[in-house]
């Protein structure tokens, strides 16, 4: 599985529904690739336990806290 790495700036630019499918694609496996132009790590194979991985997800956990919340 191939995703694209965020940094918490590309993050807070996508809209919440984006950024939960991202999230829910982050979470999906313990392994992937790590695919980034741009940065020398392309095609780094990640686990959770990676400080990049541990760093985007309190990123989107920290995003997605500071969000609007709708009740219905």
């Amino acid at each position: 599985m191939k995703i694209p790495f965020l940094n918490k700036e590309e993050l807070e630019k996508l809209n919440t529904k984006r950024l939960l499918a991202y999230k829910n694609k982050f979470m999906k496996f313990p392994d992937f690739i790590l695919d980034s132009p741009g940065y020398d790590t392309k095609n780094l194979k990640m686990t959770k336990s990676h400080p990049w991985w541990q760093e985007t997800y309190r990123n989107i956990k920290e995003i997605l806290f500071n969000r609007e919340h709708i009740e219905k």
